[in-house]
């Protein structure tokens, strides 16, 4: 992976809030950053200029935060995955399994009497208000 020297120009502790790459950058440090990163982060000329491998300390964490990020980052994908596939999974499901469903992980009494569409938005609430258990 090929990586540029990012040096931050701003005055005060900047944090990534925006790529969701984990890093922070103390005034006029330079960090050795993934070039996908870099040349998001080089598009803010105000803050941000191509700096020199060289300035890099040696005890730069970049690799670190940057891989600590990205498992947090698939921590959270993994459960909106698993999320989307139970409204996959919802939107098979016949009136008895959405009751059948809503009574087993939330406890909620489904009237069978109304439209499956209406039942399924009623469970698809339900997941998005309680989330899956």
């Amino acid at each position: 992976m090929s990586v540029l020297a990012v040096k931050f120009i701003g005055s005060d502790v900047w944090h990534d809030h925006l790529y969701d790459s984990g890093l922070y950058f103390e005034p006029q440090q330079t960090r050795a950053v993934d070039f996908l990163t870099a040349r998001k982060l080089l598009v803010h000329s105000d803050l941000f200029t191509e700096g020199s491998l060289k300035d890099v300390l040696p005890d730069d964490d970049t690799a670190a935060l940057s891989a600590q990020a990205q498992a947090q980052q698939k921590a959270k994908d993994d459960v909106l995955d698993e999320t989307f596939d139970v409204f996959n999974s919802v939107a098979q499901m016949d009136k008895d399994a959405l009751a059948g469903f809503a009574k087993q992980h939330f406890s909620v009494d489904l009237n069978k009497r109304e439209k499956v569409d209406a039942l399924r938005d009623k469970v698809r609430g339900l997941i998005d208000q309680f989330g899956l258990a």
